[in-house]
């Protein structure tokens, strides 16, 4: 099995049919849920429920974890280094989140297989570096 590391905006896509990626999120969705895992790091977790997506999503969000395969990432190896890089960035680039993210997509001791994220750009640098392909 392989491991597939899951962006924020991935979630929002999957489970909001309005959403302009949602065709695209349920593709990649099932091809995942074939042969791979879906990482899903903590701050992505804070992210995705949020008070809208849990009035509307939570049921169907559950239903989705507990049927598929996940694994869940702490972010406190991270949370610390990501804060500090993010409050030292001159023009705020990227989120905290995506900064854990980034981090994550760059330890070596992390097995990440790929990275599905909707916001390519925040993340190409650093999926290039380690030869991680991008699904969006």
């Amino acid at each position: 099995m392989q491991y597939v590391l899951i962006d924020t905006g991935f979630w929002y896509a999957l489970f909001d049919k309005q959403d302009q990626y949602h065709k695209k999120a349920t593709e990649i969705a099932e091809f995942i849920a074939q042969q791979h895992y879906f990482v899903l790091p903590f701050p992505t977790l804070y992210e995705t429920l949020n008070t809208n997506f849990v009035k509307n999503y939570k049921v169907n969000f559950d239903s989705f974890l507990k049927t598929h395969h996940i694994i869940r990432i702490d972010d406190a190896k991270y949370s610390d280094k990501a804060l500090e890089a993010t409050l030292k960035m001159s023009n705020y680039q990227y989120s905290l989140v995506d900064m854990v993210l980034r981090m994550m997509i760059l330890d070596v001791n992390l097995s990440i297989h790929a990275f599905i994220t909707f916001n390519n750009r925040d993340f190409a640098d650093v999926c290039q570096l380690r030869g991680i392909p991008i699904y969006c």
